[in-house]
């Protein structure tokens, strides 16, 4: 069996603040074989690009991990369709998502995240981020997106 040692930089330090900063929590350099990413779309701010949230990241790290020293990776991610409502925005960045996957080749991997955000009662769904192939359009998109990446 071979095991790799991945650490999560996320997007930024979450909550905000110095202390949250992950360069904090990194362990030693011989320990970490790829940095991982983290960042959402929840569907409510509007639909910033894949290629926008991945590139803000890592343009945040770069300055700690140049000249390819480590690949990127997503350890999770996703985007959410709110309130449920915004089924056709969340597919068409879904399709736009795989086709700028192109544009970021640092990312030799990601997971999707896909589990709904339950509020406080456990009970109602705060966002839809899971993934339902019987969903209109869903499935569609993940094609498009599979055949744009070709190009």
């Amino acid at each position: 069996p071979y095991m790799i040692w991945i650490i999560d930089a996320g997007s930024g330090s979450y909550p905000p603040g110095n202390w949250s900063h992950f360069l904090n929590y990194m362990p030693s350099t011989e320990c970490v074989q790829m940095i991982s990413l983290t960042a959402y779309n929840d569907g409510y701010n509007g639909f910033p690009s894949w290629k926008q949230l991945y590139s803000e990241a890592i343009a945040k790290l770069e300055p700690f991990f140049q000249d390819g020293e480590w690949p990127f990776c997503i350890g999770e991610f996703g985007c959410g369709k709110g309130d449920g409502t915004r089924e056709a925005e969340r597919n068409a960045w879904i399709e736009q998502m795989l086709k700028d996957t192109k544009d970021l080749p640092m990312i030799k991997y990601g997971v999707w995240f896909s589990a709904n955000d339950y509020k406080e009662d456990g009970l109602t769904i705060q966002n839809y981020y899971a993934l339902d192939v019987r969903e209109r359009g869903l499935m569609e998109a993940f094609r498009n997106g599979f055949a744009g990446m070709k190009g």
